[in-house]
Formats: C-alpha cells, sequence, structure tokens
C-alpha cells in the first residue's frame, strides 16, 4: 500500500476529478478509514509521513503548479486532515513543524513566487483556527510566545516543542455575534459597470474607456479618491469629463455628440434598483438571529441629483445595518481596513482577524460567525469559521474554497441566494406555490413615541409614513410588531402609519384595575391619543381585540373615523335578553375565555414561560406548523388550563421566528398577561355600553376580512353584517388561521391596498390628505 499510495491518490483525483482539500475530497478520504477498508488507516499514515513528496505529485497531476500559493493552501488543508483522521495527539505541533519547514523553504528557494513567501505565516496561523473549526471548537485562537505571527522573532528548531498555548472561547459567545456582509454590488441592480458600458456603447466609444478613465493613476485616480472621501462626486464627474475629453483628443476623435460624464451615475440613482430577493433574505435572516448588513464602495454624493440616492439609502438602510460606506471610513476595498472596520462594527474582536494583503487581496480570517456575501473583484474574505464568500470572480472563489472557505459565486442572484440558504439553514428562497413574507422593517428603524394619556395611562406607538393617518391595532396576545408586514407597504401607499402598542401590553401602560379595560374607557383613552396627537380623523384597522375596538370606535365616535376595517371579528350589537357570560357558556369553543375571568389564574400559567405560552398560542394553520398536540380551546376549566397537556418545549412557530419571539418575550416580561387578560374581564360592562348604543349603525367605508381556517372567530360569525354596516366591503382568505396579518400578508395587503385606493373623496379632507 505505501508503495502504490502516491499512484492511487494521483489517480483517484485525476479520474475522479476532485479538487485537493474540497469537500468530496475530504469525504472521499473520510472514506479510505472505514472499518470496511482496512488498508485506509496505513494509507493515511503514509500520505502523512511523506506527504511532501506524495501530495506534490498528486498536485501536479490535478495541474497544481508546486510552490504556488494554491498548492501551500491545498497542502496545508489535506495535511491537517490527514492528521486529524489519524488521531495524533500531537497534531497541533506536527502542524506547526510543517509550517516552520515551509517557511524554511520558501527563504532558500528564490524561485518560490513572492506572494507564497508573504502569505506562509499567516496562512500557517489560520491553519491552526481551521483545525479548531474542525475539531468542533468554533473560536480556537493561537498566541505564540514569540509573537503573533510564525515570521516574527526567533523561531524554534524543529527538533523542540513549537506547540502554542491554545485559549478556547465558548460556543454562546461566537453564536452571538452572527452577521451577513452584503457588499452593496449584490444587493443593488443594476450597478455602477453596466451604465458605464452603456455610455460606450451609445457614444461608439472603446470598451472599457470610461473605467480606465476613472481608474487610470492608482491610488489617486478619481475613483479610488472618491471612494476613500477625499473627493465627491461632482468633483469626481469633473475629473472623468477632463479625462475623456482628453483621451478622445490624443487618440484624434471627435467627442460624441451628448457626451456627459455624469450620465451613469445619473442612470445609477434613477434606474438603480434594491434586489428584492436579497432584502427577503435579509430580512429572513434577521428574523432568524443573523445581523445583515452592508459594506460597501461608494462616494458622496453632492451632486444635484442626491435626493434619489438619498432615497435609495433611506430604504437601504432600514433592513441593512449598518450600511458602511467606503467615503465615511476612509477606507475602500479590498483594503484590509475596510474589513476591519466593519468586523468592528460587527463586535468582532480583534484578536479573532487576521489579515494577509498580497497582490492588491485581502484575505480576511476570522474564526467567528461571520457569513460575508461579497460582489466586489478582487476581494477574497477567507475565513476558518462559518465564513461564505459570495464572489463574482470565479478565481477568486476557487481561492476561497482552497482555504476551506465556503465559497458562493453570485453571478445570479437566486444561485447564490440557494447556496446561502443551505449554509445558514435559513429558508431565502420560494418556488411559485409559497407565499413568500413582504420585508418587514426592524423595529430599532421605526420611529417610537409615546403618549400621556392621563395620570398612570400612557401609549406607545410605533409610526412610517407621511398622508392621512392609518392606525392599526393588535389582539391577544400580541404585540404592535404583528403588523411589521404592513407597516412600509401602507407607508408606500402614502399613510401616515401608526401601529398602536394596546393599553396593557409592552411599554403602554398596564394598569391592574380591570375597569381600565373596559371597551368604552378603551374608546376614551383612544380618542384622546388622536387629540394629542392632532390627528381630526383616522382610518382604523383592528385585529382580534383591536378589531373589536375599532368597530366600536367607528359607532360611538364616527366623526374621527375615515374608514374602518376589521380582521377576523365580526361586529354584531348585543341581545339585551341575554346574558353575555351565559350566551358563551353555550358556544364550545369560548370556554377559554370563561377560564380568563378569575384574576390571577390565567396570569399564573401563561406567565410560568412565556416563550412556550407564545409559542403554543401563536401559530399558523399551516399542517407543518402545528403541534403534535393541538390547542383545545374547549373544555380548557375542566382540565385546569389552557396550556394544560400540551409541549414543554414546543417547536418553533412559522409566525415567530427567534428575533421576533424575543421582542415579544421581552414585551410580555414588562406588562405580564394581567393587562391583557383583563380585556377579556369586562364582558358584561361592554355589553351594558353596546346596548346604549342599539339601533344605531356605523356609517363609515368598512371592509370586513374573514379567514377561513380560523379556529374560533369563524366567517360564519360574520353573515349579515351588512345590515348594521350598509357601506360594508368583505374579503376573505380562505387558507388562513387566526393571525391573518402574519399568516397571509400578501394576501392581506393586496385586499387593503385595494379598498384603500377605492375609497371615496373626504367631503372635507385634512390639508395633509391625499384621498
Amino acid at each position: 500500500m505505501k508503495k502504490h499510495g502516491s499512484a492511487l491518490l494521483c489517480h483517484a483525483f485525476r479520474v475522479c476529478r476532485l479538487c485537493p482539500g474540497s469537500p468530496q475530497h475530504c469525504r472521499a478520504l473520510h472514506s479510505l478509514k472505514q472499518p470496511q477498508n482496512p488498508h485506509g488507516s496505513a494509507l493515511l499514515c503514509h500520505a502523512f509521513r511523506h506527504g511532501s513528496a506524495l501530495l506534490c505529485h498528486a498536485f501536479r497531476v490535478c495541474r497544481l503548479c508546486p510552490g504556488s500559493p494554491e498548492h501551500f493552501r491545498a497542502l496545508f488543508r489535506l495535511l491537517a486532515l490527514l492528521s486529524l483522521e489519524l488521531g495524533t495527539d500531537d497534531v497541533i505541533t506536527d502542524l506547526l513543524r510543517l509550517v516552520l519547514a515551509l517557511q524554511d523553504v520558501a527563504q532558500e528557494e528564490p524561485q518560490l513566487p513572492e506572494l507564497s513567501r508573504c502569505a506562509l505565516p499567516a496562512l500557517g496561523a489560520a491553519l491552526l483556527v481551521l483545525l479548531g473549526h474542525l475539531l468542533g471548537v468554533p473560536a480556537l485562537l493561537q498566541h505564540v510566545q514569540e509573537g503573533r505571527g510564525f515570521a516574527e522573532g526567533p523561531r524554534p528548531k524543529l527538533g523542540q516543542s513549537s506547540r502554542p498555548r491554545v485559549r478556547v472561547w465558548a460556543r454562546a459567545a461566537a453564536m452571538e455575534r452572527r452577521a451577513v456582509i452584503f457588499d452593496l454590488g449584490v444587493v443593488l441592480k443594476p450597478g455602477l459597470q453596466h451604465f458605464l458600458s452603456a455610455c460606450e456603447r451609445d457614444w461608439a466609444l472603446p470598451r472599457g474607456f470610461l473605467a480606465a478613465a476613472l481608474d487610470s493613476g492608482g491610488p489617486q485616480s478619481p475613483r479610488s479618491r472618491a471612494l476613500r472621501g477625499h473627493i465627491g462626486l461632482t468633483q469626481l464627474q469633473e475629473e472623468l469629463d477632463a479625462r475623456c475629453r482628453s483621451r478622445l483628443l490624443s487618440m484624434g476623435a471627435a467627442v460624441p455628440e451628448g457626451f456627459s460624464a455624469s450620465r451613469p451615475f445619473r442612470e445609477l440613482r434613477e434606474r438603480g434598483r434594491l434586489d428584492p430577493a436579497v432584502l427577503r433574505a435579509a430580512a429572513e435572516l434577521r428574523e432568524r438571529g443573523f445581523r445583515p448588513c452592508v459594506l460597501a464602495n461608494s462616494w458622496l454624493d453632492d451632486s444635484g441629483g442626491r435626493g434619489a440616492w438619498a432615497a435609495l439609502q433611506e430604504r437601504l438602510r432600514r433592513r441593512l445595518r449598518p450600511v458602511l460606506e467606503s467615503c465615511r471610513i476612509g477606507a475602500a476595498k479590498p483594503q484590509p481596513g475596510a474589513f476591519r472596520r466593519a468586523l468592528a462594527e460587527l463586535g468582532t474582536p480583534p484578536e479573532q482577524v487576521i489579515v494577509v494583503e498580497a497582490q492588491e487581496q485581502s484575505v480576511v480570517a476570522a474564526t467567528g460567525v461571520v457569513i460575508v456575501v461579497e460582489a466586489q473583484e478582487q476581494s477574497v474574505l477567507a475565513a476558518t469559521g462559518v465564513v461564505v464568500v459570495v464572489d463574482t470572480q470565479e478565481q477568486s472563489v476557487l481561492a476561497a474554497r482552497a482555504l476551506g472557505v465556503a465559497a458562493v459565486l453570485a453571478r445570479d442572484t437566486r444561485e447564490a441566494l440557494r447556496d446561502l440558504q443551505e449554509i445558514t439553514g435559513v429558508q431565502l428562497l420560494f418556488g411559485a406555490d409559497v407565499e413568500a413574507p413582504p420585508e418587514p422593517i426592524p423595529p430599532e428603524e421605526l420611529g417610537h413615541g409615546n403618549v400621556r394619556i392621563r395620570p398612570g395611562v400612557r401609549l406607545h406607538f410605533v409610526e412610517l409614513g407621511q398622508g392621512p393617518a392609518l392606525c392599526l391595532c393588535h389582539g391577544f396576545p400580541e404585540s404592535w410588531l404583528s403588523w411589521r408586514f404592513q407597516i412600509e407597504p401602507l407607508a408606500r401607499a402614502g399613510f401616515r402609519v401608526i401601529a398602536l402598542e394596546m393599553k396593557g401590553y409592552g411599554d403602554s401602560s398596564a394598569p391592574s384595575d380591570i375597569s381600565e379595560y373596559s371597551q368604552e374607557q378603551i374608546c376614551k383613552d383612544f380618542i384622546t391619543f388622536l387629540d394629542k396627537l392632532g390627528i381630526p380623523q383616522v382610518i382604523l384597522v383592528g385585529h382580534d381585540w383591536g378589531g373589536a375596538m375599532a368597530w366600536n370606535v367607528a359607532l360611538f365616535y364616527p366623526e374621527r373615523v375615515r374608514a374602518v376595517a376589521v380582521l377576523n371579528t365580526p361586529f354584531r350589537p348585543p341581545d339585551p335578553n341575554s346574558d353575555v357570560l351565559e350566551k358563551l357558556s353555550q358556544i364550545p369553543e369560548f370556554d377559554y375565555q370563561l377560564y380568563f375571568q378569575e384574576p390571577g389564574v390565567a396570569e399564573a400559567e401563561l406567565e410560568k414561560d412565556i416563550g412556550r405560552t407564545l409559542k403554543i398560542l401563536i401559530r399558523s394553520a399551516d399542517p407543518e406548523d402545528r403541534l403534535p398536540v393541538s390547542l383545545d380551546l374547549r373544555s380548557v376549566r375542566e382540565r385546569g388550563g389552557l396550556l394544560v397537556g400540551l409541549p414543554e418545549d414546543p417547536p418553533e412557530s412559522r409566525l415567530l421566528p427567534p428575533a421576533v419571539l424575543r421582542h415579544y418575550v421581552r414585551q410580555f416580561q414588562k406588562s405580564g398577561f394581567r393587562g391583557p387578560l383583563n380585556w377579556y374581564r369586562n364582558m358584561r360592562e361592554n355589553q351594558s355600553w353596546a346596548l346604549s348604543a342599539r339601533g344605531r349603525t356605523i356609517p363609515v367605508p368598512a371592509l370586513m376580512v374573514t379567514a377561513g381556517k380560523d379556529p374560533v372567530l369563524k366567517p360564519g360569525l360574520s353573515k349579515g353584517m351588512e345590515k348594521w354596516i350598509p357601506r360594508l366591503q368583505r374579503g376573505h382568505i380562505e387558507n388562513c388561521g387566526h393571525w391573518t396579518q402574519m399568516e397571509r400578508p400578501l394576501e392581506l395587503n393586496e385586499i387593503l391596498l385595494r379598498w384603500l385606493r377605492n375609497l371615496p373623496r373626504e367631503e372635507n379632507p385634512p390639508a395633509n390628505s391625499k384621498l
């Protein structure tokens, strides 16, 4: 086996076309050591002891030049994996000896490329971190007595121990810093190069003429100085114009008619669009605990058309933050300073980063959990933790893969997102038959406010947009964040969208007095809320208990309501001849509401484990989102609790990704469940107040949206509502459960926007109204 080991490996590499160090190659090597292959261990031992000659020969067969950067990277990775397979106790010592030996070769062989001699010290350091990842340690950091690198200070002889002191960080600490760094070229389509090429074709200029004029002069070229923030776009365009005219004159060519150096930049501002698939992917990653951001090579736009660029950036920053621009940090990619700044902004400790700069390429080695999506030429981000490189240059991708990095070629957005989806485990692509959620704006990117209603009562809200006021009111047990998929689409449609945090929830006050939560008091507080914000009239959209409030505001304060839309909750006047609680007791599905009546009982159960409570209650009607044991709203009092018999550790709800669930839990930790449950404890008071309006109708334009799979507020309960709401229109979503705005946001948004567009004009609209 030893005699023929070299030929065997070379033949396998050649016939199977396995790239040394690739995942496929590693799996093949691993299979050699399985029990069914008794010769595997001997072969691996031979490969390790005689790795230099054997692997160099194998790499020659595979067309890897011995001594090249690719050869050394593949050699390091393969020997690390071979050592791991052998289970050698002195793995790190052996690998350090190998690195030192190769450094000696690099110093003694003048014909060895300069890149290899420069890259060896940092590649040796990166090898240790890679080994830590292979052993299951996410952050294995090296500290050598002689210094941070292997090329500094006196080096031990091969006969001496060169084992470094190793410090291991906890897995949880690394996971907290997960981030996704997108290049602007991945998000903004098409990029500047597209418009430069289009202008060259229109003006019959040589291919690459404009780019050459931009880049001529190296670090002092107009583009380089603009990207570092030394000049603004106006001066960049002036210098580009002068350079182009001078070059055309030297070529003996006439300046094309209509030539303007500002045109490609103007078209980028006006025609460039943020890729919705990438934005949606960023939103999904954020909800799954990742931190998406942007590292962009960009300039300061001080031109006359800067308003369009500002609007584009404003939308970008809402979804991807921070947006680090080279012109503001003073360093452009592929310079290491740009990546250092990005990692510092994300909170990655500097000792986790190794930077090797060679031939205008930047190599960043990081052991944190950082996922990098990159589209700039000559930028290679190689890491030994969970790092993804998405690059437009195939050569850069192959180099990154040789270092053991999961690399994605981003020539096609869908293919790049598919690869990123496989690596992160987060769904980023949606088929034609799957509803992809809209792009929610992160909570911290919205404007937050508080209105003092009276002593001891404060209402919290978020808002976005300008135009007629439109207020969103949530139900039980929710948060303003349940409207995250509606806020921006409604704001873009021309409304000032206010998502109210209802009394008793989160950052709004949660007084303990039950009477504070009667519908009469809730509606009075809402009118005060409008008064203090200076809103004479509002469009109300409510869900669940928020829908009940919306109907009552429209009934008792019609002058303050422009129109009203309610999800799931029907309107029906009370029966003066029956007690509301007795009537509820006759409907098995409403037994949970009777369980809620006794103060303190339901609070104790629901607050015991808030995360469990929310994951059980807030779930979609999709079969794959159902619990092994379904939530039964009947016989709750007989069972002794709403959650009795349900899993102690329920699976994740599709409607509450980790980041959203954390927000919900924090809000209920602030307020508890007493306030939200008190909404249910005013049934008789609410009936009495509603009877005072017996005989009245709701005169304003109205919309009722029903959900076909709501287990409690079934569509049939809304039959006959037109009798009391003459201007009622309807919408229906069949494959939808109770949590309509989160379960089917695209369908709901379409229904709401169509209804809003068709609202009749106001007779005396406020000054800022667009209707």
